[in-house]
């Protein structure tokens, strides 16, 4: 009997204790599936189960906060001002200046570039005065530079943030450091001989390399922007395209799909570091869609980088946003290029499929500026 009483005692203290061991197991549990639930393991985990190519915007809160109060400038000022350059090839492709690509980071461009038109009556001066008064209000740490800086190659009108980490910094340093650097190189006498200049180029950047990512962490809490300054009359925004751009939504220029790959190759064919044949490499306003190393910035051509630019596109077509993808997946409206912002008074716009009409369809013939030969092309 006493043997009974113990076997029945020790019986329920084991029942007991199981039963204190499930409970706080299941407490664990809980909390583990929290945690889990709120933190990258369950995106991997869900890349796991579905590896349907997703798009990840990866701007970074500093550069979000700069997006965020220029935007409120040009709001509060009704000044048009939206990215333009590789920025509003960041913001039509991805809708963010950073995305994943396979797995790594990809930033579109070192620097942000933002168009403004000039207001009636307003100078330069005046624009990057108020604006970089507005920026400081907001507890920015920013200068603003009307006549850029010719000391460093900066001619545009500019901005110069600091104090918040961005990718674009980082890319400043690692990318865009070794490549100046190997410019400054090839440009210099000593460049320009044979086997000594081959040697000096590869010291270049052996050195500027790992010096590089050895500055980046200070380096990259600089943001540049450039301004640029268009002093036309009469661009709207477009009354019903708009483009998102780290987490803003910025208006699109009225007929700017038109005129934007001649623009483009404009301005970075005129670059130091640039590409005077970009307007070959890109034929039509489509060719910017899909990543295929057309610049020297861009993503080589790859299953992962164009999966990038469709998921993307996709999204902001989902959310209501402006995107290469609008008008260069099959089914998209035809767009008629020229080299010139069209007449406001011979701008017309069909509003059901957005694209921007105007008269007589004539080029620009970029082989007959670069080579002095050859005749307008008419399309």
């Amino acid at each position: 009997q006493v043997c009974s009483l113990e076997l029945e005692s020790t019986s329920t203290l084991v029942m007991g204790t199981t039963k204190l061991q499930i409970l706080f197991i299941c407490v664990f549990a809980l909390a583990g599936f929290v945690v889990f639930r709120n933190s990258k393991g369950l995106e991997a985990f869900e890349y796991f189960i579905d590896k349907s190519p997703k798009c990840t915007r990866r701007d970074s809160e500093g550069l979000k906060a700069m997006a965020r109060d220029m935007r409120s400038y040009f709001e509060g000022a009704n000044i048009l001002g939206h990215p333009w350059v590789l920025t509003m090839v960041a913001a039509l492709r991805y809708g963010a200046n950073s995305v994943e690509v396979d797995s790594r980071v990809h930033t579109v461009d070192h620097d942000i570039d933002i168009r403004i038109v000039r207001p009636p009556g307003m100078t330069i001066e005046d624009v990057v005065g108020n604006l970089t008064l507005h920026l400081q209000d907001a507890g920015h740490w920013v200068r603003g530079f009307p006549g850029g800086i010719p000391r460093v190659g900066q001619r545009n009108a500019c901005l110069l943030f600091f104090g918040s980490s961005t990718h674009l910094g980082w890319m400043q340093a690692t990318i865009m450091l070794p490549r100046v650097v190997r410019m400054f190189i090839e440009k210099s006498n000593v460049g320009q001989k044979p086997v000594i200049g081959a040697l000096m180029k590869a010291i270049g950047e052996l050195i500027s390399y790992p010096l590089g990512f050895l500055v980046a962490p200070i380096w990259s809490l600089f943001t540049v922007v450039d301004l640029h300054w268009d002093t036309i009359q009469g661009v709207q925004p477009h009354p019903n395209r708009s483009v998102l751009w780290a987490g803003q939504r910025w208006p699109f220029p009225l007929g700017g799909e038109r005129v934007f790959r001649f623009k483009f190759a404009a301005y970075v064919g005129g670059l130091a570091h640039g590409d005077p044949l970009i307007l070959f490499k890109l034929q039509r306003f489509c060719d910017f869609y899909l990543p295929k190393g057309r610049w020297v910035e861009d993503l080589t051509e790859s299953e992962g980088a164009a999966d990038a630019s469709r998921q993307c596109g996709a999204s902001l077509k989902a959310s209501g946003y402006f995107s290469f993808a609008e008008v260069c997946e099959e089914g998209g409206p035809k767009i008629e290029e020229v080299d010139k912002w069209p007449a406001a008074s011979n701008l017309k716009t069909d509003l059901k499929t957005g694209t921007a009409l105007a008269g007589p369809n004539v080029v620009f013939d970029f082989k007959k500026m670069v080579f002095g030969t050859g005749a307008p092309m008419a399309r």
